[in-house]
């Protein structure tokens, strides 16, 4: 064969080629994008990996198959350019005869390749060409659907939100609560906020109407609360700013003064108290007074606070000690070194325990919160404990001295006691606290019962009196 008839073989082979393309790759991509459309209408996870694998091998078998299927002969190529050409069979012979000999065949031969190789390859186009667009306008449609349409999330089914409405216990429970914090030691500023606080809670629980509302005004109160006397207090940043001193006295006062342990603290001075001999007495003093008012200096509170002024005291005192040491005779030597750290000693009980007071009442209020309305330690981001050592030992080590000179004014005012004592009793599980907080605890257990609606009305009422007298305080001196 020649020029005129291989041009038009070979475009209707590419033809076949591409048409057999675009029909498979076509179908691969509608098989492919209605899996991802079926995916995310049912809020299944996509799995590109088989999209891509079936949508692949699809296309590629039936790409395939097309071809075999539809890729013309040279018979059929001759009877297709005779049809459309008006060649009168002259191709169909041309191909029939083209390897036989004579000299009309050749004549005849000559003509046809003529003719076809003068004709233009548009003059045999088909007329439908279009028709071949549709599958492939189709196939980009749907992945245009499958790419824009959102992926559909199955909503979990919702944890109805039981209602909530403040039992008239949880009110007064919250008024005792209110009452117990402005009778408390605690200092004017947090106490002060902190009150405020409880009333502002006080007025959201009566409006509150679910119980995630309710959960989540009670735990802003106490995280309000926590921020307000953890803030204020000023012994971890002092103890840590003290435990980054070189010197060992400096840092083993930060480690006592960050477990609010005055007896430790004491304990810790009286050590080196033991320490100084005539020899290294001035030396040891004015490198103490140094490296304690090197801490503070990186470390100056927002308040006027008894801890920060007792060890800036107390390094003055240091200081002045250790200029004058040389002038003093051993005995009077030994009186003004007594004298020293004993005044520190006196001072650092009473700030530590006044900042161990504040931290009690921050501890007891957040806590009495949570059994009030039912929170657990869980529901909290806080550590709702008193920061010390060990539990137990804690309110045996904050207690005021019996000396006269080192009791702690703080405490509650005279005649205003929240509960029928003060004094401090042991309890099996608390270890040694106030008769307050064991009413308290047990009360707070109690109370679930009353909140659950599990008692008789006529026991509620017994039970509720019976503390009710527990809590009371006898506010009038007997005669």
């Amino acid at each position: 064969m020649k020029k005129g008839f291989l041009k038009f073989k070979k475009r209707y082979r590419a033809g076949v080629t591409i048409k057999s393309l675009a029909f498979g790759i076509s179908v691969g991509i509608i098989v492919a994008s209605v899996m991802w459309l079926v995916a995310k209408l049912s809020a299944q996870v996509p799995n590109y990996i088989l999209y891509a694998a079936v949508g692949g091998g699809l296309a590629l078998l039936l790409s395939a198959i097309s071809y075999v299927l539809f890729l013309p002969t040279e018979k059929k190529i001759a009877k297709y350019l005779d049809k459309k050409l008006s060649l009168d069979e002259k191709v169909q012979t041309m191909v029939n005869f083209k390897d036989a000999s004579g000299d009309m065949i050749l004549v005849q031969r000559e003509d046809t390749e003529r003719i076809l190789e003068s004709t233009s390859l548009k003059k045999a186009r088909s007329k439908h060409i279009w028709l071949h667009f549709i599958l492939p306008v189709i196939s980009c449609g749907l992945l245009v659907v499958a790419i824009i349409v959102p992926q559909k999330v199955i909503e979990p089914p919702k944890t109805p939100d039981p209602n909530f409405d403040m039992t008239t216990w949880q009110e007064q429970a919250l008024r005792d609560l209110i009452k117990s914090v402005q009778s408390s030691g605690l200092e004017d500023q947090p106490k002060g906020e902190v009150i405020s606080e409880l009333e502002m809670l006080l007025t959201r629980l009566k409006a509150a109407t679910n119980m995630s509302g309710m959960k989540s005004s009670v735990k802003l109160a106490i995280e309000n609360i926590h921020k307000y006397v953890y803030d204020y207090n000023t012994f971890d940043d002092i103890s840590e700013k003290l435990q980054e001193s070189d010197s060992k006295l400096v840092k083993d006062m930060g480690i006592s003064i960050g477990l609010l342990n005055a007896l430790e603290l004491s304990a810790v001075l009286e050590n080196e108290r033991e320490l100084l001999t005539a020899e290294n007495t001035s030396t040891r003093l004015k490198n103490t007074a140094e490296a304690i008012k090197e801490a503070l200096a990186k470390e100056e509170p927002a308040h006027e606070d008894a801890l920060y002024t007792s060890l800036l005291s107390l390094a003055d005192a240091l200081e002045k000690t250790a200029d004058e040491y040389d002038g003093y005779t051993e005995d009077e030597a030994e009186q003004e070194l007594e004298a020293l750290f004993n005044d520190a000693d006196v001072s650092f009980t009473k700030a530590l325990y006044t900042q161990y007071t504040n931290e009690s009442v921050r501890s007891s209020t957040i806590l009495r919160l949570m059994e009030i309305f039912g929170l657990t330690e869980d529901d909290i981001d806080i550590d709702p404990k008193v920061k010390t050592n060990d539990p137990s030992d804690g309110e045996e080590d904050m207690q005021p001295s019996k000396d006269p000179d080192k009791m702690n004014t703080g405490g509650l005012d005279d005649g205003e006691h929240l509960y029928g004592s003060d004094d401090v009793i042991y309890d099996p599980e608390l270890g040694y606290v106030s008769y307050g907080e064991v009413i308290a605890k047990y009360y707070g257990d109690i109370s679930y019962l009353i909140v659950d609606g599990t008692l008789s009305d006529e026991l509620e009422q017994i039970i509720n009196d019976y503390y009710a007298l527990l809590y009371s305080g006898n506010n009038k001196k007997e005669d």
